[in-house]
């Protein structure tokens, strides 16, 4: 029964939607046309159609024409050639003098003597009955040349004399044999280096200041050798004398260094001077620290740019905003020359120290030269200072190094 009454339900609806359908207009279906090709491509394939057959003589004919002159071309090259064969005149042979004898050549070009006026009938010179020449023994220092040469073999003959032996150079008094002696060689002059000693070893508060400069930088020198790793991490310093281990260091442990191999300690000397935030193992690996304690108790030099003012063993400091480390650097001047003519400085910018011509690299920020006489003039006036044990900031920190 339900089955019945939806069905009676649905058949109107069925018949209004059939309704609708009916009333709507069918239109046909269209396919889509084909397009024809334009005008142009129908009139060619028109001027092509009768003329697939045919053949267009004139082309072939330009195109062959220049082959088969090329082919001739070839083959006539190929042919060989027949030399034309002219006669030539005999020459007339007088017998005139027939007494004179005639020599044969012999081959030998540097055996000829050539005559200064040759025989025009035979183009040959005529040769006397006479010895030929010495040939040639192979010293010119012992050929005597004439002022007139002989005509006939344009050679100067000159008998050989033998040289004289030569005299021994008598020995100088007070002096090698120069005899026996190598011949001296022309060498550049060497820099005198010399030799560092350990702490305590040498007096150096009696050298001038320009031999300690070099025996400085010869110090900061003979650190090259060495394998140190870059490490500005902070490190508890026995005091005084403390250091590092030296796999690591920074730039400013090369300055110190170098200055203890004299028995200057920048640790000792920086600490006394209150100049750090009074932790002796930080304070004297701090660039700025040095910087101003170099400034105040060393010679203090004008920045300039003339690589002739800085001379070597002397320190300078140096801004770097590019530092990933830190932005202050610091270094030693050589005593040699970079082939640009600037003095070399020896420092440790991240590589383990370098001995590299970047003097003028970066900013400079001070000039200074600290002599053994500084030293001794700033502990004769300073009192020893306790040693604290208070960590400070780190090494790598930029406002503190």
């Amino acid at each position: 029964m339900k089955k019945r009454e939806a069905r009676r339900k649905a058949q109107p609806r069925n018949k209004k939607a059939r309704g609708r359908a009916e009333r709507q207009p069918q239109v046909p279906r269209q396919l889509p046309r084909r397009q024809s090709p334009p005008p142009l491509q129908q009139a060619g394939r028109r001027a092509l159609g009768p003329t697939r057959g045919r053949v267009d003589w004139t082309a072939l004919a330009i195109l062959l024409v220049p082959l088969s002159i090329l082919v001739l071309l070839a083959l006539n090259e190929r042919a060989p050639r027949k030399a034309a064969q002219v006669p030539l005149p005999t020459p007339e042979v007088s017998l005139r003098d027939s007494s004179e004898v005639l020599v044969p050549w012999h081959g030998d070009l540097t055996l000829e003597a050539m005559s200064v006026a040759p025989d025009t009938r035979s183009h040959m010179a005529a040769v006397d009955a006479e010895p030929l020449p010495m040939p040639w023994h192979g010293d010119l220092a012992l050929e005597d040349m004439p002022v007139v040469p002989d005509a006939r073999t344009r050679a100067a003959i000159a008998p050989i004399v033998p040289p004289e032996p030569a005299t021994p150079i008598a020995p100088v008094t007070g002096r090698a044999d120069t005899a026996t002696a190598p011949m001296p060689i022309c060498l550049p002059p060497q820099p005198s280096v010399l030799s560092v000693a350990p702490r305590g070893d040498t007096d150096v508060s009696s050298q001038h200041p320009a031999q300690f400069g070099r025996a400085l930088a010869a110090a900061a020198r003979a650190q090259l050798d060495e394998f140190v790793i870059y490490n500005p991490r902070y490190v508890t310093l026995a005091y005084p004398g403390g250091d590092t281990p030296p796999l690591y260091g920074v730039c400013t442990d090369v300055v110190v260094r170098a200055y203890r191999a004299f028995g200057i300690d920048f640790q000792e000397l920086i600490h006394t001077s209150r100049l750090g935030r009074g932790d002796p193992s930080i304070d004297h690996r701090r660039v700025e620290v040095v910087r101003r304690f170099l400034e105040r108790y060393g010679t203090s030099f004008e920045i300039s740019d003339f690589p002739e003012d800085y001379l070597a063993g002397d320190i300078v400091t140096y801004q770097r905003p590019q530092g990933r480390v830190s932005q202050y650097h610091i270094a030693v001047v050589s005593d040699q020359l970079a082939p640009s003519g600037r003095p070399l400085i020896v420092h440790n910018r991240g590589w383990g120290p370098q001995h590299e011509d970047a003097l003028f690299v970066d900013r400079i920020t001070g000039h200074y030269r600290f002599s053994p006489a500084d030293a001794e003039a700033f502990m004769r006036t300073r009192q020893p200072q306790a040693a604290g044990r208070h960590r400070t900031a780190d090494v790598a920190s930029p406002k503190g190094r």
